[in-house]
């Protein structure tokens, strides 16, 4: 049914959200260290 499939999307959305958030903090993180490195 469509019911199981839109909590199935709402779970995939909350994980790619979490990893996008993670990606998001290591970058601005490598961004900030190589800017004090400069």
């Amino acid at each position: 049914s469509s019911g199981t499939g839109l909590k199935e999307l709402k779970h995939i959305a909350k994980e790619v959200n979490r990893v996008m958030s993670a990606i998001i903090k290591e970058v601005s993180e490598r961004e900030r260290i190589y800017r004090n490195n400069k």
